[in-house]
């Protein structure tokens, strides 16, 4: 990731607590006959009563729930507890993750997952009462864009977040532990990040993050306030000899590859990175589109105007492009792979030398 996301307190987030408040009581007290009154707190009750189908949802549960062998149940209530904390999910490979389908009884499996699925995609279909007291995911989404570091996508860096409005326009939030394959992660907040459609439903799609070939693994957590992309190196690696007369379309004209280097540390979590969300692939492609712009509107153009001119040496203009570049990374699409892009031309053997033979020539000198 780019930058790591600011998490906030918004009473969306109540839902989730109520839902947990149901599911610990539900666990504990196995009520014979179910009573609404035993498993939700009396504010939630008020919150939903108007919907026949909410309530049905957690009476039908409860009920499918209680008969369950207790080997059953066990499972169940590890991946219940084994699912709650996101944060120890993303960095701690020793925690066991459930799937759906690790829940036996497919009745009880099929209702749970389609009862907490309904409770994201069908947000805006909840009684009024409980939306009017805890908000929408747009109310969220705009208070959430408000504190934030970045306006790019953290996950990629190449598209920018939608600004916050007061029309229903936002970015998706991404399941991080998809919904699809793990039960109650569907309303976690801890869980739900605002991507770019890119990253969201044209490359992650339903990615299983815990897992990579039924294997534990770390994960960059979206609220790691300790994180810093500062820690990894990701620069063009040629992998052939080459000319580098034709500057403008050099990378178009050669075989290379993006690569990640990390001075310390533990590199893993930065391919899972690459793995989830293409990274790696997505840069090159993005490159080797943008190279001839990027060299003639900004490396030979800035040359002309300031060494040539000699307005500023050509340290001088070369540390502004990477430093102007670098530090628009989480501000403005692109501007990271700007700045892999800048870092390798000027890595170039003379490269001085060789601008100022392309910029005579384009001048007619």
């Amino acid at each position: 990731m780019l930058y790591t996301y600011v998490d906030i307190d918004h009473p969306i987030k109540q839902l989730q607590d109520n839902i947990c408040y149901y599911f610990e009581r539900l666990f504990a007290v196995e009520p014979v006959p179910y009573d609404i009154n035993i498993v939700l707190q009396a504010d939630f009750i008020t919150l939903i009563d108007s919907s026949n189908k909410f309530k049905d949802y957690l009476k039908d549960i409860a009920e499918k729930y209680i008969v369950l062998p207790n080997g059953e149940k066990d499972i169940v209530k590890k991946a219940y507890s084994n699912h709650l904390n996101i944060e120890n999910l993303c960095n701690d490979t020793t925690i066991e993750v459930l799937k759906y389908t690790d829940i036996v009884n497919e009745d009880f499996r099929m209702l749970l997952k389609e009862f907490l699925t309904w409770l994201w995609d069908k947000y805006d279909d909840l009684p009024q009462a409980l939306r009017n007291e805890y908000k929408d995911v747009q109310d969220h989404f705009n208070e959430f864009k408000k504190v934030q570091k970045g306006k790019v996508c953290p996950f990629c860096g190449i598209s920018s977040l939608k600004p916050k409005t007061d029309r229903k326009r936002r970015n998706a939030y991404d399941h991080y532990i998809p919904k699809a394959k793990y039960p109650f992660v569907s309303i976690n907040f801890k869980n739900l990040f605002p991507a770019c459609h890119d990253c969201n439903s044209d490359e992650k799609k339903e990615y299983d993050t815990p897992l990579k070939n039924s294997i534990r693994q770390k994960v960059i957590f979206p609220f790691d306030n300790a994180y810093s992309i500062d820690e990894l190196s990701i620069s063009i690696a040629p992998e052939e000899t080459f000319n580098s007369v034709n500057l403008g379309t050099l990378l178009n004209d050669i075989d290379w590859k993006i690569l990640f280097t990390l001075a310390n540390g533990n590199i893993d979590c930065y391919y899972v990175w690459d793995d989830i969300f293409k990274i790696k692939t997505r840069y090159k492609e993005y490159i080797l589109d943008f190279e001839d712009t990027w060299f003639s509107d900004f490396v030979l153009k800035k040359f002309n105007e300031n060494v040539v001119t000699d307005v500023l040496s050509f340290e001088k203009y070369k540390s502004g492009l990477l430093n102007d570049s670098k530090s628009l990374m989480i501000k403005d699409p692109l501007a990271i792979l700007k700045y892999i892009y800048f870092s390798f031309i000027f890595a170039l053997p003379d490269i001085e030398n060789k601008l100022l033979q392309v910029s005579n020539f384009s001048l007619g000198t």
